[in-house]
């Protein structure tokens, strides 16, 4: 953290860094500065084919087939996950239960109804109705709007944060750091280790800082788009480059696109391609 404290910290001299990939960050790579000392020119990661291929991984730790994953280190809304026999020849993988919220079923609440949540919990830990009890409660602001104790909020800044109503909030104190926000996490590693085992990189929408909406798998279709106006083999270090399948990819460089013309899958911070699908496409 402070290395990511020395990049905000220096962002007169340096300028704005690009965002994290999320895959990174859920994946615990340590990011490599540049020579400024500025950004994250590149990522170190774990060894994702050196893990035990008979186990299921997560957060450091290595499950057995039906072994539980620890409480403390399981999502709120994906409960019970356990390790599970692959199969078809693939890896073991974790099963989850999925939580329906009871607020989430589309019964109509009365409108002096508020549900009230926590950051560490799925759903909501307690509901307040009648107009009395909703006007005593503690009020924030975000983007304009007015919330009430207790309440979510969904900040326009930073749309992979949720952020909770509570005497504390101060909307003055940056979302990456406020107390009263927390980031998504997207499972990445819970849901998709083995996509990355077998060299599948994330799609993400519109920025990388986010969850994927989908994953991009090695092809024979696949091609490395020549750069006009530079060699195709420019003589780099391998962590300096990105590797996709059997192909390597010089920073800047792209694939083509193959089933959706909106996604672009460019290598910007090596070792992973990283896809985008441009949301005004």
């Amino acid at each position: 953290s402070s290395l990511i404290g020395l990049t905000l910290s220096d962002e007169t001299k340096c300028g704005k860094c690009p965002p994290t990939p999320k895959v990174y960050e859920e994946l615990r790579c340590v990011g490599v500065l540049d020579n400024n000392g500025c950004c994250f020119e590149r990522f170190d990661c774990p060894d994702w084919n050196a893990l035990d291929s008979n186990k299921c991984h997560y957060k450091g730790r290595s499950y057995n087939v039906s072994e539980k994953v620890m409480e403390s280190d399981s999502p709120p809304c994906s409960p019970a996950c356990h390790c599970s026999e692959g199969y078809d020849g693939i890896r073991p993988l974790f099963r989850c239960a999925s939580v329906d919220c009871p607020e989430n079923f589309g019964f109509e609440e009365p409108d002096d109804c508020v549900y009230q949540y926590s950051l560490d919990k799925c759903c909501n830990v307690n509901k307040v109705c009648g107009e009395e009890k909703l006007n005593n409660l503690h009020k924030c602001e975000l983007d304009g709007k007015t919330y009430n104790e207790g309440e979510k909020m969904y900040p326009e800044s930073s749309t992979c944060h949720t952020c909770l109503c509570k005497k504390g909030f101060n909307n003055s104190i940056p979302i990456e750091s406020n107390e009263n926000c927390k980031k998504a996490d997207c499972g990445i590693e819970l849901r998709n280790l083995n996509r990355l085992q077998n060299g599948c990189v994330p799609i993400y929408f519109g920025s990388s800082d986010c969850c994927p909406i989908d994953f991009r798998c090695p092809s024979t279709k696949d091609e490395v788009m020549p750069i006009e106006g530079r060699s195709d083999v420019d003589d780099v270090p391998a962590e300096k480059a990105c590797k996709y399948g059997d192909h390597i990819l010089n920073i800047g460089q792209s694939l083509n696109s193959l089933e959706d013309k909106c996604v672009e899958c460019t290598c910007k911070q090596p070792p992973m391609v990283e896809c985008v699908k441009q949301s005004n496409c």
